[in-house]
């Protein structure tokens, strides 16, 4: 339990903890928040030009302005941790990453960022894969995952499920501005954007020059308060889809299924059920 900051990990290390015979992390690393006397910060900050591994931990209660959970801004492999309950007061509730991270094996939860990525905030080069679950997590956009920047790339295998995070804007599952993006597989479901009149995209929203790839990907149930209860391609973003499976999405006064308008859009071999969703392109 902490009530004050770690050091910032500035030298190449692996921490790695217990785990119970179902192979869960036993142990926690958590802020407490002592009567409202203890300071903000994240569980754990690795600096520029470290490659850390943190495996097998929880890491609990952080509250900061970027990267509650973690702020990353060198190599990082988080594996088989659990992240949860972390609270970025502008962006990465779980995570903020601003250098090379790799999620392998690993749950956010109840994560929360003010801004950008409830569950992870990218801003470098990212790879989730190896059964990771985001769910449950909240920004205003981007509640599961916020991708951001010209420079930015993120791959996501196929056994990633994103399901049940919420933005208040856009993107509740993932958010995808200027950056690059390829999942593969997995699931993203039953995510929620909340806020009528600027709630789009409750699946995924690719906007400016993002340019996204979905293959095999579930998006179904999700919703959104205004248009594209799906996903939304906004001004500039491409996204190719390949043998996507779209159904049940819904948005109670826009477009159910997506909402393209100004942007390239290809999903010529995906499964689509529109008897509960409709679409608009302008």
């Amino acid at each position: 339990m902490l009530n004050a900051a770690l050091p910032a990990l500035n030298k190449n290390i692996t921490i790695t903890g217990p785990t119970m015979e179902s192979g869960r992390p036993s142990l926690a690393v958590a802020r407490v928040d002592m009567m409202g006397g203890t300071p903000n910060f994240s569980v754990f900050s690795v600096n520029a030009g470290v490659s850390c591994v943190i495996e097998n931990l929880g890491i609990q209660g952080g509250k900061a302005d970027f990267g509650a959970g973690v702020n990353n801004q060198g190599t990082l492999t988080l594996s088989n941790c659990i992240l949860s309950g972390n609270t970025a007061l502008d962006s990465g509730g779980g995570v903020y990453n601003n250098g090379t991270l790799y999620v392998l094996g690993c749950e956010l939860t109840n994560c929360i960022a003010e801004k950008y990525g409830g569950g992870i905030d990218n801003y470098g080069s990212m790879d989730v894969l190896n059964h990771t679950d985001i769910n449950y997590c909240y920004a205003d956009y981007g509640g599961g995952i916020a991708n951001l920047g010209a420079s930015t790339a993120a791959y996501i295998d196929e056994a990633t499920v994103i399901e049940q995070n919420r933005a208040w804007k856009q993107g509740a599952g993932i958010f995808d501005r200027d950056a690059r993006l390829t999942m593969i597989g997995g699931s993203l479901s039953y995510n929620e954007c909340s806020d009528f009149g600027s709630g789009f995209g409750g699946g995924i929203y690719v906007t400016g020059s993002a340019v996204v790839t979905l293959t095999s990907v579930d998006i179904r149930g999700n919703s959104a308060a205004t248009q594209g209860g799906g996903f939304v391609v906004a001004v500039g973003g491409s996204l190719t889809m390949s043998s996507c499976t779209i159904a049940d999405n819904k948005a109670p006064v826009g477009k159910g299924g997506w909402w393209v308008t100004g942007s390239t859009l290809d999903y010529s071999t995906c499964s689509i059920d529109l008897t509960k969703q409709d679409v608009k392109k302008d």
